[in-house]
């Protein structure tokens, strides 16, 4: 779980800072020539804590050790890389455009909000940043797509980072009923995916008749038709989501937890569950 920071070159758009899912995006970026100072945000947050009552750098702390305690990174490497991604994002908000490429995925809806959240925070000496929107995985969009999409971009309306702030203290609550009252009402059409997002995100709580999330389910109903190995396990449980939105390390800690309670519902053969290597995206 590392966060790199990348310069591309080619397409002429000075002192902008591209803020992306990850490593991935930010090469997509540099194949289609879009110029400019990049980011990846790289934070899974629909797993693990994110308190409310703390600001980014403190978030980012807590964010650290949740990601160096499940083994996906070390903790002075994960804090070092996302401070410096919380400094560029201060710097080039205060001075130049900061761009959020954002798609339907949870994954990508959870990062805008808390973006958008720390923009309201900061709006007397910030400015508002643009968005551009990925009807499709990062992964599947054309050169000359992300280009029209890119030169397309619109600086987002001050009602709409407002919103987004409300909905991030929402999903930081300890109660989901406030997020349930949002999923239910009209929004912003300038926010367009974070309704369907957040609605598979409330699917993640556990269930009040089982005490599984929507992704335990899943995995079980997969395995009550046969027997699978890990990796073929993570790609049927990607073809069951739509859009997918969760990586191969966070799937294989949903795996850990029902492998390993006190009362598992998952039988491994020949000993205890060990995580695969990575997975190639689909």
């Amino acid at each position: 779980m590392l966060t790199t920071i990348q310069r591309g070159a080619g397409m002429s758009q000075s002192r902008i800072l591209h803020i992306t899912h990850g490593d991935s995006a930010n090469e997509r970026l540099t194949d289609a020539g879009i110029e400019g100072e990049r980011v990846g945000w790289d934070d899974p947050l629909h797993h693990g804590p994110i308190p409310a009552g703390l600001n980014l750098d403190e978030l980012t702390d807590v964010r650290a050790k949740f990601i160096a305690a499940r083994g996906w990174g070390e903790y002075s490497t994960v804090r070092f890389e996302f401070q410096r991604r919380n400094e560029l994002l201060a710097h080039h908000a205060r001075e130049d455009e900061v761009v959020i490429w954002s798609s339907f995925e949870l994954f990508d809806q959870l990062q805008l909000i808390q973006l958008l959240a720390w923009f309201d925070n900061h709006h007397l000496v910030v400015n508002p940043p643009s968005i551009v929107w990925l009807s499709g995985y990062f992964s599947d969009q054309p050169r000359q797509e992300l280009i029209r999409w890119f030169e397309a971009r619109e600086p987002v309306a001050d009602e709409v980072i407002t919103e987004g702030s409300v909905v991030w203290q929402e999903i930081r609550s300890p109660e989901p009923d406030g997020l349930r009252r949002f999923t239910d009402r009209s929004v912003s059409s300038h926010l367009p995916f974070l309704q369907p997002a957040l609605r598979r995100f409330l699917q993640e709580y556990p269930g009040i008749d089982d005490g599984l999330s929507r992704t335990q389910r899943q995995v079980l109903s997969i395995l009550d038709e046969s027997p699978q190995g890990p990796v073929t396990l993570f790609q049927l449980n990607q073809e069951r989501e739509s859009p997918a939105f969760m990586g191969d390390w966070s799937f294989w800690w949903e795996l850990e937890s029902l492998c390993n309670c006190p009362v598992p519902p998952i039988r491994v053969s020949g000993g205890p569950f060990v995580a695969p290597p990575a997975v190639a995206p689909m």
